[in-house]
This record gives structure tokens, sequence and C-alpha cells, in this order.
């Protein structure tokens, strides 16, 4: 989705961030350039806006909740819904799905291992 990898860059500012605009009211921002063992993304989720359904991959995955509140369900048999401060680790075999069932724009840190984009 990102394009070619290109050499590990230690810093990276907000202009040099790539952004991928997936599905509509999703906004994700790489937050490191280049080959790494972990991705870690900036996810902006418009008010009402979601997955659209389950999906499961190898790997981890954790989140970090910063503004606004998402819900989580793992295998359709956990439900989380997150608030600022919230963290949500789990295995990314497990499926997953989520949603932002506010009225307002959620912001949070996503990172998956490995790298899913």
């Amino acid at each position: 989705f990102f394009g070619e990898p290109e050499p590990a860059r230690k810093l990276v500012r907000p202009a040099d961030r790539r952004r991928l605009d997936t599905e509509p009211g999703l906004t994700i921002e790489l937050l490191a350039l280049g080959r790494s063992t972990m991705e870690p993304h900036l996810f902006r989720i418009a008010a009402g806006a979601s997955s659209g359904g389950s999906y499961s991959h190898k790997g981890e995955e954790f989140i970090y909740m910063i503004r606004g509140q998402l819900e989580v369900w793992l295998d359709e048999l956990e439900h989380y819904l997150l608030n600022p401060g919230d963290s949500l680790y789990f295995s990314s075999n497990q499926t997953h799905r989520w949603a932002n069932p506010g009225d307002t724009e959620t912001v949070l840190l996503w990172i998956n291992t490995p790298p899913t984009f």
C-alpha cells in the first residue's frame, strides 16, 4: 500500500509521513519509514466509520487510544470499548473488526508486527 520499502529512517517528521486512505472515514499515517519489524500507524477514524467486517492475519497488534472512542471485537466473542488512555494488545490471528461509535473523530496509535502495509 505504501509502495517500495526504503532504507530505515530514525526520524520521521509529520510532513514526511506517508498517508493511506483505505476506506471512507479512515486515514492512516505511517509513523516509521523503511523496513522494520514493527509498523506503527496513526489512525484517524471519522465518526461512525468502521472496518466494514472482520479480518485476520499473522502477527500481533497493539492499540493506544489518544482521542475519541473505538469498539473492537475479537473472534466475535470479546468486545471492548476503548477510551483515551486505554490500550489493547491481541494476536492478529484472532478475527477482529472495529468501529468508531462516537460522534467525533477517533485518533489512536496502532502498531502491527510484522508489517501489514
